[in-house]
Order: structure tokens, then C-alpha cells, then sequence
């Protein structure tokens, strides 16, 4: 039929939506930075479950796919976990 879509996996217009959230975020940041390219971009909020991780991951492997050097760091002062794995706790040097 003339005008009709096909309906795709809610899954996958979400994964759409945020790669072209994130490659509009990367030509922002370019953008601002023509005269001083940035080197280090911080993400954060005083608020839990933002999407701070997403986004961070997002973000670095789109600026890693076009030919950047990418470190990511994760830090959350609040939990001792990375994406649900538990970290053990180190003793101060």
C-alpha cells in the first residue's frame, strides 16, 4: 500500500534514535571547538539512572569510528560496580 510503513522493532528505532542523537552531539562539539579542538569531555549528573554510561559509550565509539583516539573512563563515587559486575574494594596505598 502506497504510504504505509513497516512497523520496525521498537528496539532497533531507539538504537537509530540514539546514533543520530549522538553523531548531531559529536558535529556539535566540533563545531564549538574549531579553534581549540577538545580533548577531554566529562559527562555527568548528581542524578542516577540518566543515561550517563549510554551516553559516554555512545559518544566514544562514535568519535573512536571517526579515527580519534578515544579513553573512556567510568567512575561512579556512589557504587562500586561497572555495568553490574561488583568491584572489590582496594585498601589506600
Amino acid at each position: 500500500m502506497l504510504g504505509k510503513k513497516k512497523k520496525a522493532a521498537r528496539g532497533s528505532d531507539d538504537r537509530v534514535l540514539l546514533q543520530n542523537s549522538v553523531k548531531t552531539l559529536v558535529a556539535n562539539i566540533r563545531f564549538a571547538s574549531v579553534d581549540n579542538p577538545v580533548s577531554v569531555i566529562a559527562v555527568t549528573s548528581s542524578i542516577p539512572s540518566e543515561g550517563k554510561s549510554t551516553i559516554s559509550l555512545a559518544l566514544a565509539q562514535a568519535l573512536a569510528a571517526s579515527g580519534k583516539s578515544v579513553l573512556l573512563g567510568y567512575c561512579d563515587l556512589c557504587r562500586r560496580d561497572v555495568d553490574g559486575h561488583r568491584l572489590p574494594r582496594f585498601a589506600a596505598p
